[in-house]
């Protein structure tokens, strides 16, 4: 579904035209925005695709439907790239592709956690481009940011199972983790080169605690939303 302010509220694509496995329930699980605007999709059990938000008709982004991955966990495409990163369960990298100009994506390079990971076999979760185009990336074993120089940084090992990120007016790094709860990541300076600051912020309220945050978002006027695997929204003050 698409959600717009106007004409119509929402819209529906049912994707009939992406054909998956009778036997597994297609799911739509991620979604992206490319350089062009053009959006791409996740679906389980199939890939990845090319929506058309005008005629509702998706296709899929390899031309090569063997180089699709059908395990993927995140896309990002990088602001001011005509790039698609993409990560997958069980890999310690990043999948960087590049659209030709009929809109296929290629393989051009990897972005590797070896040598930096504590293990070989480190599923990258989420990646997130923050205002000073910094790649932040989450991982089962740690949390690790992509410089804008191209190197890669080791933030914290005790970060674990980093699944979502916001960035708010005042530049911080808001980080959600399964299992851990929620932090805040000051960062000195637009270059991730210097030191790091990072402090947890309890969610509690009324006595209810809860330590599975599944998405973090931050809001105009200055709030942190927080949600989490029990329901509950806590917000929480940027400072």
């Amino acid at each position: 579904y698409c959600l717009q302010f106007k004409p119509n509220p929402i819209r529906y694509y049912p994707l009939l035209d992406v054909n998956t496995a009778k036997s597994k329930q297609s799911n739509v699980t991620i979604t992206s925005e490319t350089l062009n605007h053009k959006h791409q999709i996740f679906i389980n059990h199939s890939g990845i695709f090319n929506l058309d938000l005008v005629t509702g008709k998706s296709v899929p982004a390899f031309r090569n439907p063997a180089e699709n991955p059908k395990n993927v966990f995140n896309i990002l495409n990088p602001n001011g790239t005509n790039e698609t990163w993409v990560t997958c369960e069980g890999e310690n990298f990043i999948r960087v592709y590049r659209s030709d100009s009929d809109g296929y994506l290629s393989f051009i390079r990897k972005i590797s956690l070896v040598g930096i990971s504590k293990t070989e076999e480190n599923t990258i979760i989420k990646l997130f481009q923050d205002s000073y185009s910094n790649v932040w990336i989450g991982t089962y074993e740690g949390l690790f940011v992509y410089n804008r120089n191209g190197s890669i940084t080791k933030v914290a090992r005790n970060l674990k199972s980093v699944n979502s990120f916001a960035e708010d007016k005042h530049h911080n790094i808001w980080i959600g983790t399964d299992n851990d709860g929620l932090y805040r990541l000051t960062v000195a300076g637009k270059s991730t080169q210097g030191a790091f600051k990072y402090v947890k912020v309890p969610l509690v309220v009324n006595g209810f605690e809860s330590a599975n945050v599944r998405n973090v978002f931050c809001s105009r006027d200055g709030k942190i939303y927080a949600g989490t695997k029990e329901g509950c929204i806590f917000v929480v003050g940027d400072q």
